[in-house]
């Protein structure tokens, strides 16, 4: 994937001299996940996390109290080989766990085994505690420019990598969702997308029992609601009103949150109604 220059030297400087616990902060769509799964492999020595056994990677809409006691166990177990680091944690947008789910973090975070390293991403770092932060080396996700996007994405048409472009604001994990998506999936996706953000709470809470039902996957259609809020968030800050800033940014945590309820076979009309009574 493409990554920025400086985010890339960041990279380089934190593979030369590795800390036990590194914390990745970016906006949404920054491609934070990828980037901390590429850190884990190079630190690791391997091509791929896939077969490795003693990495353990949880994703986002598994971030809950269950996966902070999965670490624990994990971290509980010995480990066998040579070199100095053979165990990774990557955990995906720890800003998603309440307080004390970081207080529960917060042990295995301060005092890992010698032969292991957590990485963990974040959307924004005001949502970590102050322990979790102090005892992390820091880095973030810089968006890439129009030219090495063009240059990475030579074989895309011009309109569509500037559509791609625009709309990302040069975040690459939401360009390469939307390059990577359907023409006709994500179009009609984010239509719906604009239509809830747009329309009143009534008008939403009235659609749920249509999306629950939808022929069109309701996946598709909450990560189009989830790229239709970041592209508001990233609007808001390049005009520097931080207050809407703010607003769309707690929209995607409670989206967030109902992709985690989604994921747990919570009652999709349960969790749309409580969605969208927050937006």
């Amino acid at each position: 994937m493409l990554i920025h220059p400086l985010t890339q030297n960041a990279i380089d400087t934190y593979l030369n001299r590795p800390s036990h616990a590194l914390l990745i902060a970016a906006p949404a769509g920054a491609g934070k996940f990828y980037v901390a799964k590429k850190i884990a492999a190079e630190l690791l020595g391997v091509s791929t996390l896939d077969n490795y056994p003693y990495t353990l990677v949880i994703e986002s809409s598994q971030m809950t109290i269950d996966a902070v006691r999965t670490v624990k166990v994990f971290l509980g177990k010995k480990t066998t080989g040579g070199n100095d680091i053979r165990r990774i944690v990557v955990l995906d947008k720890v800003d998603s766990l309440s307080d004390s789910g970081q207080n529960a973090l917060l042990k295995s975070v301060e005092e890992p085994p010698n032969d292991t390293v957590i990485i963990m991403t974040t959307d924004d770092i005001s949502y970590i505690l102050p322990t979790i932060l102090s005892r992390c080396t820091h880095m973030t996700i810089l968006p890439v420019t129009h030219e090495q996007a063009a240059l990475h994405y030579s074989n895309v048409s011009t309109p569509d990598l500037q559509k791609a472009f625009l709309m990302s604001k040069g975040y690459v994990g939401l360009m390469e969702y939307i390059l990577h998506s359907k023409d006709e999936d994500i179009e009609s996706a984010m239509t719906i997308a604009r239509e809830l953000l747009q329309g009143s709470t009534h008008n939403r809470i009235c659609s749920v029992e249509a999306l629950s039902k939808s022929k069109q996957s309701l996946s598709t259609i909450i990560k189009a609601v989830e790229v239709a809020i970041q592209l508001n968030f990233y609007k808001s800050i390049s005009v520097e009103n931080h207050q809407a800033a703010r607003r769309f940014h707690v929209m995607l945590r409670s989206l967030g949150k109902a992709q985690q309820q989604l994921h747990s076979k919570t009652n999709t009309k349960l969790v749309l109604s409580n969605l969208f009574l927050q937006m």
